[in-house]
């Protein structure tokens, strides 16, 4: 008998609930309900293998699947994921899915052993800059580090940090796996800079920009001697 729901994969699920002649009705609007309590072994896709990981996270219904970091699952069995932007991402074999409370939308993707996360928007980062230099105070000739801090909801990816005086660039650094970038100088000029640190989006990330952090620098003093 077929069953009835808005999509294949949702129609599959429900002719599972009550075999062998029962006739299951999945509503739009009771989708999250039902996909909230469904145990992950219910999705297509997911053998014991694949549950037995998922399981060992303290992960049992679909509904907790979708509240998971999807950076949580890289690296078990099954799951991997490219930080990619959704529309460059191949899907072969779609499996499950599921929502999170927010909308971000979780694709089990079966044949590239992959969990696809949509995001309903771009993640916001914020990007922070400190200097070495006491006070932002340096003196001209001595090396100053700036250094740049990346947070997000999300990983933040290793990737380049640019450092800017005004609209010049002045350097860069890459992030490491804390988020953090340095750049250090002893170039900059006796007045004083306008130091900026900026993060590129990098498809999921959005872009962020540090406020302007203002240093110092003073002219070194010349001893003079007079015979």
């Amino acid at each position: 008998m077929a069953d009835i729901a808005p999509n294949k994969l949702l129609a599959k699920l429900a002719s599972e609930l009550k075999k062998p002649d029962g006739l299951t009705i999945i509503k739009p609007e009771e989708v999250s309900r039902i996909l909230e309590s469904m145990p992950i072994q219910e999705l297509c896709g997911v053998g014991k293998r694949m549950q037995k990981a998922i399981n060992k996270m303290s992960i049992y219904t679909c509904g907790e699947l979708g509240r998971c970091d999807v950076d949580r699952l890289n690296g078990i069995y099954g799951f991997s994921g490219d930080n990619g932007a959704a529309t460059s991402a191949s899907l072969y074999s779609p499996s499950g899915v599921t929502f999170d409370s927010i909308g971000n939308l979780y694709i089990t993707d079966y044949f590239n052993q992959r969990i696809r996360k949509v995001y309903m928007n771009r993640v916001p980062t914020v990007t922070a800059l400190q200097s070495s230099a006491i006070g932002n105070s340096s003196v001209s000739g001595s090396a100053v580090a700036f250094t740049a801090t990346v947070t997000s909801t999300e990983n933040i990816p290793t990737t380049t940090i640019t450092f800017k005086d005004g609209g010049a660039t002045i350097g860069s650094g890459m992030l490491d796996a804390t988020g953090t970038a340095t750049f250090t100088t002893s170039s900059l000029a006796h007045g004083s800079h306008n130091i900026t640190a900026s993060y590129p989006d990098t498809g999921i990330l959005a872009g962020s920009i540090s406020p302007v952090l203002v240093q110092a620098v003073i002219q070194r003093d010349v001893a003079c001697l007079q015979w």
